[in-house]
């Protein structure tokens, strides 16, 4: 368990927070800054790990908030991702899980694109993705779920400014109260 309380902070111009091996838990109350093109909360094939960003994750240009892959990750985002405008597509959250994989992330915070290239949510591999964006929470900028069979669940008073694209798979878009 890494838990960076209010007030504290972590800089990397490469993976800020590196996740090895399973069941880990990461809780950011501070500020995550990445300062070239690297992860604010990276984790690769990693299984059964949590994710709780209840603080601010600031990337450069060509950089990713957090990213994992693996097996039954949950990514809970109560604060903010910023990605910085310039050159090179920059994303918000990345779940890159393959054939098989189940991975979460619950929306409640703010995720803003720098420019229109970045993306704020991705579903890179070909896992069973689901996103559930809850009351209250804002994306500004695409979501972009590719192959697998994708969730995608909208609660009242969630807001999504910018696309929303499935790939392959069967998906599902479904909107509540």
């Amino acid at each position: 368990t890494l838990i960076i309380e209010e007030g504290g902070s972590i800089s990397n111009s490469r993976r800020a927070i590196d996740m090895r091996g399973n069941d880990n838990t990461v809780t950011n109350k501070g500020t995550i800054t990445i300062t070239g093109k690297g992860y604010g909360i990276f984790g690769s094939n990693v299984d059964n790990n949590i994710v709780n960003n209840r603080g601010t994750i600031e990337t450069a240009e060509s950089s990713t908030g957090i990213r994992v892959s693996g097996d039954n990750n949950t990514i809970n985002h109560y604060g903010t991702i910023n990605m910085k405008e310039g050159g090179g597509v920059s994303i918000g959250i990345v779940l890159a899980g393959e054939d098989g994989e189940k991975n979460t992330i619950n929306h409640y915070g703010r995720t803003i694109v720098g420019d229109d290239e970045d993306i704020a949510i991705s579903g890179t591999g070909s896992g069973e993705d689901t996103v559930n964006l809850f009351s209250g929470s804002e994306i500004i900028g695409d979501i972009m779920l590719r192959d697998g069979d994708d969730t995608l669940n909208a609660f009242g008073d969630s807001t999504v400014n910018g696309n929303i694209q499935f790939g392959s798979g069967a998906d599902y878009l479904t909107f509540y109260e």
